[in-house]
């Protein structure tokens, strides 16, 4: 069986040699091309891909959490409000009233469940 010969420089001159890259990738599985300016190129890519995906994360942060909770939490103030002005009318009915207490009972127990839960932290 013949030994493999060393393959031949693979840049030179700027210029790629092709046979020395197939013969390369051949022989040694694998086609390394590290030259200085190739791993800082690389470098640079993947310090890029880092600040790209802590961007992502931060408006991902900002679109989940924050813009998420604010609605949510102008629903409930718009639906506890409806429930007050039901206790404030004369002429409300019984089921009118059960459902204003229930949904104000239920916002003042979550919001307290809530901070205990965040003071427990």
């Amino acid at each position: 069986m013949q030994e493999p010969q060393e393959p031949q420089e693979l840049i030179s001159e700027g210029s790629l040699n092709l046979s020395s890259a197939t013969e390369k990738l051949v022989t040694t599985g694998s086609l390394n091309l590290s030259s200085p300016q190739e791993a800082e190129f690389e470098r640079r890519n993947r310090d890029k891909d880092k600040e790209l995906e802590r961007y992502q994360k931060y408006i991902s942060f900002w679109i989940k959490d924050i813009a998420v909770f604010i609605v949510a939490l102008i629903v409930v103030l718009l639906i506890d409000f409806y429930a007050f002005t039901l206790l404030q009318k004369d002429n409300a009915t019984e089921g009118e009233i059960r459902f204003a207490i229930a949904t104000l009972t239920s916002t003042v127990t979550s919001l307290l469940s809530y901070l205990v839960g965040r003071a427990s932290k």
